[in-house]
């Protein structure tokens, strides 16, 4: 049973990374573009997007990795060490991704001005807040693993 929940959880994982790989390499740039034709001072504001978002999705992707390396010493019994290591690592990966979107709220702010669409603001917090969640949970993990 254990083993069926542990494949069952990377699958879950494959399936919320293939879309948002997608989406980041067919969309974000079509939507930087128009980000650029909406604000005024487009040239600097389009490559720090492009920095800003780009520069968010490869601590996402380290974490995805740690989780699934996460499951792999789940399912093999690993010792502690290496599990606390990883759980370490996601929760870093977390807060660059949380810093990384606070950073880039300015931007979101002047297209959903410009715009007049608050929801892209709302993206922006609720992406924001997920990893804000995955960061506390993966320091509760750590602290509660080292109290065994």
């Amino acid at each position: 049973m254990k083993r069926n929940s542990t494949f069952l959880l990377k699958v879950v994982s494959f399936v919320i990374v293939i879309p948002i790989v997608s989406l980041f390499i067919l969309l974000l740039p079509w939507v930087i573009s128009g980000l650029a034709e909406v604000i005024p001072v487009s040239n600097h504001i389009k490559y720090l997007g492009f920095i800003g978002l780009y520069g968010a999705i490869i601590p996402f992707y380290f974490g995805i990795y740690q989780i699934i390396k996460l499951f792999n010493y789940m399912k093999n019994k690993v010792s502690s060490e290496l599990y606390l290591e990883t759980v370490k690592n996601i929760k870093y990966a977390s807060i660059t991704v949380s810093f990384l979107y606070v950073l880039g709220m300015p931007l979101l702010f002047l297209m959903a001005d410009k715009d007049d669409a608050p929801g892209i603001l709302l993206f922006g917090l609720i992406v924001f807040l997920v990893n804000c969640v995955s960061a506390i949970l993966s320091a509760v993990f750590e602290r509660r693993r080292h109290a065994f």
